[in-house]
């Protein structure tokens, strides 16, 4: 198992930087600005991408590897739905509010405006999907993907 683990861990934090550098590609080569959601979930890539990088030459047990990786897997699972749900007026959440909150300026408040748009108005769509909806799609296929593979290794070493 200890084996399946390290190719998951090079999996892993292949996959975070590749789903990091589409992000970056679109915020700034495309120009497509975040929401402040869309930061938010980030950053369990960069969890993803640090652990699963440390992991591969400290390893811990197997188990432990693959359950805080299903957990934060999970975790960007359900931000993804709550940001498709904020999308779609379902939840109604004020983004930009905390950001603007702490600057203590007008010219600080403008500055966190200008930089994050609104986490209801949609500014990216393919085949009539936002890129919320497809990241959720993608953080699912991702986490169900990820536990059938760590069930299928545990019953070949069983």
């Amino acid at each position: 198992m200890r084996g399946f683990c390290r190719v998951h861990n090079i999996w892993v934090c292949l996959i975070s930087a590749s789903v990091l550098g589409l992000v970056f590609i679109a915020e700034y080569v495309c120009g497509i600005k975040p929401c402040e959601w869309c930061v938010y979930q980030r950053y369990p890539y960069i969890f993803l991408l640090v652990l699963n990088f440390i992991w591969l030459f400290k390893p811990l047990s197997s188990r432990v590897e693959t359950t805080i990786n299903a957990f934060i897997l999970a975790i960007n699972s359900m931000l993804s739905l709550v940001h498709v749900l904020i999308e779609k007026g379902y939840i109604n959440v004020k983004c930009g509010v905390t950001k603007v909150g702490m600057r203590g300026s007008i010219q600080g408040a403008l500055q966190a405006l200008s930089n994050h748009r609104s986490c209801v108005k949609v500014t990216w769509e393919c085949f009539g999907w936002s890129m919320a909806q497809w990241h959720l799609v993608f953080a699912t296929c991702i986490l169900i993907i990820y536990i059938g593979g760590v069930m299928h290794a545990q019953k070949r070493s069983a």
